[in-house]
């Protein structure tokens, strides 16, 4: 069993490379004086590393997996947005959507 996720997590870890290199430069983001600091990477780090794996993707279809394996620039586009969002102060309307299944035990749907 452990040879077969080792497997999953490399065809995870080069399908985010992958697509980390077909990733657009982006400006740098202008700071205002008003804004709180930037995200760190130990910030980012210490997020990632809380990240739970296996679990189902949301709409947005992006696993924990790919997220946690970005490469150096994915890693850069993510402190970017998290500073934009900063200093926006406003979050992206696709982060407030939320899929929820329920998923009855024996008979709970009956009981409805």
């Amino acid at each position: 069993m452990r040879k077969k996720s080792e497997c999953h997590i490399k065809q995870i870890k080069d399908k985010a490379k992958k697509r980390a290199d077909t990733i657009p430069e982006t400006k740098p983001l202008v700071m205002l004086d008003t804004v709180p600091e930037p995200f760190s990477e130990g910030e980012l780090d210490t997020a990632l590393k809380k990240m739970k794996t296996g679990k189902a993707v949301g709409h947005d279809h992006i696993s924990s997996e790919i997220v946690k394996y970005l490469g150096l620039k994915g890693r850069g586009m993510m402190l970017r947005i998290g500073d934009l969002t900063l200093a926006q102060k406003k979050l992206a309307d696709d982060w407030k959507v939320s899929i929820v299944v329920p998923i009855f035990k024996k008979g709970g749907w009956e009981r409805l």
